[in-house]
């Protein structure tokens, strides 16, 4: 099965995960780790959920946040 990987736990994106857990393995991330409590797979770091995920959603608040997240993983090493 594959694993979704989800960054950003915002009231959006949290009850999407939420929802996705139910019939998915998944990872999560949020730069706020209370916000990622009651997950089973939390995440130190974004690059982190690029590494284990098969797929991954961004849910985050705007266009600076996607911006910071995005150059963290095409920076990473995710051999």
């Amino acid at each position: 099965m594959a694993v979704i990987g989800w960054i950003g736990l915002g009231h959006i994106g949290r009850a999407m995960a939420e929802r996705l857990s139910e019939e998915f393995e998944i990872i999560v991330w949020n730069r706020t780790r209370e916000k990622a409590e009651g997950f089973k797979n939390i995440a130190e770091s974004p690059e982190e959920v690029v590494s284990k995920a098969d797929v991954v959603f961004l849910s985050l608040y705007d266009s600076k946040a996607v911006q910071e997240v995005a150059e963290r993983i095409l920076k990473a090493d995710l051999r």
